[in-house]
This record gives C-alpha cells, sequence and structure tokens, in this order.
C-alpha cells in the first residue's frame, strides 16, 4: 500500500499543482486594487498609487472611489488634465460637488486657464465649508488679477 502512495503521490502533487498555482495567481478585485492604493497614498508613493487606482478603473470604470483617488492622487502629482477629468467623472457618478469643487477648480487652476478657473468659481455651494471657500475665492482673485 505504502508504494502505491509512493507512486500515485507525484502524480496527484503534478495534477494539482497547477490549479494551487493559478488560484494564488488571482488578479486583484478592484476593491482589493484600491486598499493598496490607499497603503500607497499613506506611505507618499502616489505613482504606484495612481498605477493601483487605474487597474481598479480598468475592471470598473465605474467605482466611483477609485475615481476620485485618482483625481485626488493627479492633482497631488501636478496632472492637472487628467485631474480635472476623474474629478469630473467622479462627479458624474455622484461624488457631491460641493465636496470636490476646490479639487476640480484647483485641477483648473494648475493648467493655467485663468478664464475657467473664474467660470468654476462663479456660484461656490454654500455647502462648501468655510476654508475651502476661501481657498476658492482666492483661487479666483488670482485668476482675475492674471486677466488684468
Amino acid at each position: 500500500m505504502k508504494t502505491f502512495f509512493r507512486r500515485i503521490a507525484p502524480f496527484v502533487i503534478a495534477a494539482i499543482l497547477p490549479f494551487a498555482f493559478i488560484a494564488g495567481c488571482a488578479e486583484p478585485t478592484p476593491a482589493e486594487h484600491v486598499v493598496t492604493a490607499k497603503k500607497l497614498i499613506d506611505e507618499g508613493n502616489l505613482e504606484s498609487a495612481s498605477i493601483e487606482l487605474s487597474n481598479a478603473l480598468q475592471q470598473d470604470p465605474n467605482l466611483l472611489e477609485a475615481r476620485w483617488l485618482l483625481g485626488k492622487v493627479s492633482l497631488d502629482l501636478g496632472d492637472g488634465p487628467k485631474a480635472e477629468k476623474e474629478i469630473r467623472r467622479a462627479i458624474d457618478l455622484g461624488y457631491a460637488h460641493e465636496s470636490a469643487q476646490l479639487a476640480l477648480v484647483r485641477a483648473v487652476a494648475l493648467q493655467d486657464e485663468p478664464a475657467r478657473v473664474i467660470t468654476e468659481t462663479e456660484s461656490v455651494d454654500r455647502a462648501v465649508p468655510p476654508a475651502d471657500r476661501a481657498t476658492m475665492l482666492g483661487l479666483r482673485a488670482q485668476a482675475l488679477a492674471s486677466r488684468g
């Protein structure tokens, strides 16, 4: 009986091992990518966080949290056009405009387009916290001054 198991064991292991390997190599879910991205953001590794968030969005393009985080990360990396695109998509997906307005204005300001900053700050939502409102009005003043 022992010889039987010794003969058959390598074949059983050889048959099971590839399945175990494949199961262990399963691609992370979008939620797992977001969790990893949050850890990377906390560590200050924004480039890697951006990649993780992009991976999450490839799997689920309508993942609101990933859109918003990618917009904020892009803003922190100084990529105004990408930040604006992602923030606008997050708003379209249901992210509160009053919570996103300052980030959106900053993204537009990064693109050195004062006319658009002025347009974005024409009406500041009353639900925007006072500190954010003051920052937006400061960005508006800079845009107005740059236009003469």
